[in-house]
């Protein structure tokens, strides 16, 4: 949590410090909460949550600092009722406004769809899983599409699809370790599918998004 809390706060500061250069950038935030789809074992649950601050710099192009978490939970034979993993991630995103690539306004003026891409750092905590407590470190890539629907210049709502790629996972997700090798890594993956809403900051509203 204080990573997440961190990371929020310098993207505000950089948000605060951005705009004092440019008049006509557009800063966003962002909130969601949905379904996180775990891989091995596989587990669908709706634990999955996550915020952040979006910057574009023009009709185009823009870049996103998030954060998510997921829990997965799994049944396990007593005495332990259930084990798991609480996954965490932060990352740094290019997004490209699709909608306007494929001049969506041409057809219909309130839905707009955003694709991002971009790198970072998770984190894997297991749950109830003793000969396996240590925390797994992991370099993460993540990409997806977020469409969007038009409320008003200060509000949208936005669902998302995201596929995250864990790089060095050593853990699988119910916090059991995959290789008697504890040192041995592999490449993970998980999906997040959720729904929020974007809050418009700024003079200039939703102006990049919608205009």
């Amino acid at each position: 949590m204080k990573k997440v809390t961190l990371l929020v706060t310098t993207l505000l500061l950089s948000a605060v410090a951005l705009g004092q250069g440019r008049r006509d950038d557009q800063f966003s935030l962002e909130a969601s909460y949905g379904l996180g789809i775990s891989g091995k074992p596989i587990s669908t649950q709706f634990t999955t949550f996550g915020g952040g601050l979006r910057w574009m710099w023009n009709d185009d192009w823009g870049l996103k600092g998030d954060a998510a978490r997921s829990t997965f939970r799994y049944n396990a034979p007593a005495p332990v009722k259930e084990t798991g993993t609480d996954y965490n991630r932060l990352s740094l995103q290019i997004v490209h406004n699709l909608g306007r690539t494929l001049d969506l306004a041409s057809y219909v003026d309130n839905i707009n769809v955003l694709a991002h891409a971009g790198a970072g750092y998770s984190w894997m905590k297991p749950v109830n899983v003793p000969a396996t407590d240590m925390t797994d470190s992991m370099g993460n890539i993540i990409f997806g599409f977020t469409p969007q629907v038009y409320i008003s210049d200060r509000l949208s709502l936005n669902a998302d699809w995201s596929y995250i790629v864990n790089l060095s996972q050593h853990k699988d997700y119910n916090g059991e370790v995959r290789y008697q090798d504890r040192l041995k890594r592999f490449t993970g993956g998980m999906s997040t599918f959720t729904v929020g809403l974007t809050v418009y900051l700024g003079r200039n509203g939703s102006d990049r998004d919608w205009r």
